[in-house]
């Protein structure tokens, strides 16, 4: 990339991100998603000193670390967070809602990355607190990632452009209506596996054809990777 293109191409990721300056962003838990988050933001630019994470497992702080962002207990991730990032897993939801409802403001935007979990239960449990439902997919973590997301009620306009540019740190993004969620785990959200597995049966198919494991793994995956440039 020539200079002027790099000038060209940091002014691009400098608007993309302009909905997140001066925001701390908070992850309340580090593991697969989170660190893919994370490490589309500080890739992007975004300052370690706005990138807070907590997490019980100590595996999941160290990766958190090693991707930028700041440990710190819940208590002071909701104190010092503008926007709070719920990352985990369906079954953890209730437990981590119950904690910071009793904390979490107005001023703050909450977003939720958890399958199944609707506007309208988050609503309930975080009354009068911005809501945005995500669902971001597996090729996030390489920075290519598929993400829908749908607003609540008490969520503006300011609030979309904030969600849309964190999750564009990661990939690509698209608001839908929450009726379409589940379609959009379909088509996304398990994709990505249906992909894995046609590749599979491809390289069993070359191999039964005679070509060595390596060509057909090279084989396949140029072309795979061609048919989708193409």
């Amino acid at each position: 990339m020539n200079p002027k293109s790099k000038i060209q191409h940091q002014k691009f990721i400098e608007r993309s991100l302009a909905p997140l300056r001066g925001r701390t962003i908070g992850f309340i838990g580090a593991g697969t998603m989170g660190q893919a988050l994370l490490r589309g933001l500080r890739a992007k630019g975004v300052s370690s000193r706005r990138l807070l994470a907590s997490d019980p497992s100590p595996a999941a702080r160290r990766a958190a670390a090693r991707c930028g962002a700041r440990l710190c207990s819940l208590d002071a991730l909701i104190r010092d967070a503008d926007v709070v990032v719920l990352a985990v897993k369906p079954q953890q939801m209730a437990h981590a809602v119950e904690a910071i409802a009793p904390h979490v403001r107005p001023r703050q935007l909450v977003i939720s990355i958890a399958a199944g979990m609707t506007l309208r239960w988050l609503a309930q449990r975080l009354r009068r607190v911005p809501v945005v439902r995500a669902m971001p997919n597996l090729p996030a973590t390489v920075g290519c990632g598929f993400t829908a997301i749908t607003l609540g009620r008490a969520a503006s306009a300011g609030h979309r452009r904030m969600a849309a540019a964190l999750f564009g740190a990661a990939g690509a993004v698209c608001e839908l209506p929450e009726r379409l969620f589940d379609a959009v785990t379909a088509v996304s959200g398990s994709g990505p596996a249906y992909v894995f597995f046609l590749v599979q049966a491809w390289e069993d198919a070359a191999r039964a054809l005679g070509l060595p494991p390596a060509a057909a793994a090279q084989a396949i995956r140029q072309t795979l990777s061609g048919s989708a440039c193409l």
